[in-house]
């Protein structure tokens, strides 16, 4: 399979099949990478029957599209309850009503993707949180992934103390955002910072 997909242009990720939780990361890591979508988190957990856990998540006003998802390894569609809280502070749960909002859930996953006005201009812009509740204890992942119309690559090299230093800005849609950019950076080396 790497060799068919070197050679047709793909790319290959791991896939750990001891590890459910791991391989359903993996997916959802290549399904992003193929969406052009921007991992913001990926971190895994454990919740108890009865407990909530809320992760906040950053987001910009270049954000076009979110989407969180959550997966867990207990066999039970009514294990994990997600809700997210927007900047605005209202809470949207499976039942919200909305043609910018996608809800969509399995056996052992459930996740939303929200988009249009909900994020437009400044609507989204801030902490947003993704509340999970355990109605049975259980391990879980959850990712968080940004469609941006902004993406940002960077390139230092610190040999002596700063050769070069490159960062890059590509926009994407025709949208323009670099009208009133601002860019700090903070470059550590081992003996020094910049």
């Amino acid at each position: 399979f790497e060799q068919l997909s070197s050679r047709t242009g793909g790319l290959t990720f791991p896939a750990d099949i001891t590890n459910d939780l791991a391989l359903q990361k993996e997916f959802k890591s290549a399904l992003a990478s193929a969406l052009d979508l921007e991992t913001l988190a990926d971190p895994d957990g454990s919740v108890q029957s009865g407990q909530t856990k809320e992760h906040a998540i950053c987001v910009t006003e270049s954000t076009q599209q979110m989407v969180f998802s959550v997966h867990w390894l207990a066999r039970n569609s009514q294990a994990i309850t997600i809700e997210v809280r927007p900047p605005t502070g209202a809470t949207i749960t499976a039942g919200t009503v909305d043609p910018n909002i996608t809800y969509v859930s399995g056996e052992a996953y459930a996740g939303f993707v929200i988009r249009g006005a909900r994020l437009a201009g400044n609507s989204g812009v801030g902490a947003w949180t993704l509340r999970v509740r355990g109605n049975v204890s259980t391990n879980y992942s959850y990712q968080t992934y940004a469609k941006d119309s902004l993406k940002i690559a960077s390139h230092f090299t610190v040999p002596g103390i700063l050769s070069q230093g490159i960062l890059s800005f590509k926009v994407l849609d025709g949208v323009n955002y670099l009208n009133n950019l601002q860019v700090t950076a903070n470059v550590t080396a081992p003996a020094a910072s910049i």
